[in-house]
């Protein structure tokens, strides 16, 4: 099971308003744990990472001698109807090497934070999902990217609940099997409204 770590983050109340987080299984709680110093004062966490350090992260990366990008489709759901502000924010994101070639063994998505203006929402938990098969499961029956893809996909699921057309930049941390890491970011990237 993945660590959670502190991210160093001051959440306005303003930026805080802005958010309007759902009720749903840790969007709430992330969007807080974001805006909390969990260490004592002064000190900070190995794997923490800070607002603008998020804000700063390069648009690709190479690992392996490969050159890595990010691609991020963010949408809220309004349906069913009756539900009053419609379901909390969901992503999916795409990481991949733009040679087309299969994904580098070993490179996995082991982070991933939304940012909207002093807002960041750091996700839970990251749910792999095969790009050209969703149903994929490993032995185990986990959700898994298949083996040789050419990209590394996760899903996103319980965010804040930013309005539709809100523009985010999306960040995610990508690690090599040797423990190395990176972070990767797509700005400005439009929630949409799925009907």
């Amino acid at each position: 099971m993945r660590e959670r770590s502190a991210v160093h983050v001051r959440l306005t109340r303003a930026a805080a308003t802005r958010a309007r987080p759902q009720r749903g299984r840790g969007g709430v709680l992330a969007l807080l744990a974001a805006g909390l110093l969990l260490a004592a004062p002064g000190a900070r966490a190995a794997d923490a990472v800070t607002g603008a350090e998020l804000r700063r992260a390069p648009l690709h990366v190479s690992i392996d001698g490969r050159r890595l990008t990010l691609t991020a489709s963010l949408w809220r759901d309004s349906m069913p109807p009756s539900q009053r502000e419609g379901r909390p924010l969901q992503a999916v994101l795409a990481v991949g090497a733009n040679d087309g070639k299969p994904f580098p063994a070993g490179v996995r998505v082991t982070r991933a934070w939304i940012v909207v203006g002093d807002a960041i929402w750091e996700a839970p938990a990251l749910e792999e999902q095969d790009a050209t098969d969703p149903a994929y499961r490993d032995a185990r029956g986990t959700p898994r990217n298949r083996p040789g893809s050419p990209v590394f996909r996760v899903v996103l699921r319980d965010g804040p609940g930013w309005d539709p057309g809100t523009r985010a930049d999306v960040v995610v941390r990508v690690t090599d099997a040797g423990g190395r890491s990176a972070l990767l970011r797509v700005p400005r990237q439009m929630i949409v409204l799925a009907q």
